[in-house]
């Protein structure tokens, strides 16, 4: 039997989800695809498993007191959509007109999310089900924070090392080291300029007209 796709920071899916799978009568080698989510409905960190069979699709929270959402057949459900918030998102259900929020997540996981409704989508329009469309991340998107990069496939700048920046910089100006310091004294000549008028402003203010 073919493994399921999982897009989650664990290779497999954990054994308390497949015991509240078996709890609900579902078979856990059923589910085609895993994703894992981080928020519960309150907005707490928690993790919450959204498990896609061939025919349903369900919400498994890691918590034992928390209530399973589904699982919905798929051929009942309107429409898939991402509702974004502040921080993160949720992915929801359209069930005869109404939203059901089947999973949410941080912006970490935002990313990942995006490619899940992507998929849900195609299959909700009869498009046949391509499972490299999950595997393969959005170049637009920061694989590791879930940000949108400035451009396609560009470094992140919040996960980029900073200090490393700036000791590369420096390697690269070692070369021009005369010219860079003479412009560094010319930086400060300009700066001690700029602060002479309101200096003199000041004199002016208070020993001249007051």
């Amino acid at each position: 039997m073919r493994a399921p796709i999982i897009l989650a920071d664990t290779a497999t899916i954990p054994s308390e989800i497949k015991n509240r799978l078996n709890s609900i009568g579902i078979d856990p080698k059923d589910i085609k695809i895993a994703v894992e989510g981080d928020l519960n409905e309150e907005g707490s960190i928690m993790p919450t498993w959204l498990l896609i069979a061939s025919d349903s699709i369900l919400s498994v929270p890691a918590e034992q007191n928390r209530p399973i959402t589904g699982p919905l057949l798929l051929d009942e459900i309107d429409a898939f959509r991402i509702k974004t918030s502040v921080g993160g998102g949720a992915l929801q259900a359209v069930l005869d007109g109404l939203p059901v929020t089947l999973t949410r997540y941080t912006n970490r996981h935002r990313e990942r999310f995006s490619r899940v409704s992507t998929h849900l989508r195609r299959v909700s329009e009869g498009l046949d089900f391509q499972p490299e469309l999950l595997v393969r991340p959005d170049p637009r998107f920061c694989t590791i924070c879930g940000l949108v990069l400035p451009a396609a496939g560009s470094a992140c700048p919040r996960c980029a090392n900073q200090g490393a920046i700036f000791w590369r910089t420096f390697k690269l100006l070692s070369s021009y080291a005369p010219w860079a310091a003479c412009l560094f004294v010319f930086m400060l000549i300009g700066i001690g300029f700029d602060l002479l008028p309101p200096y003199f402003t000041r004199i002016l203010v208070d020993d001249v007209l007051t």
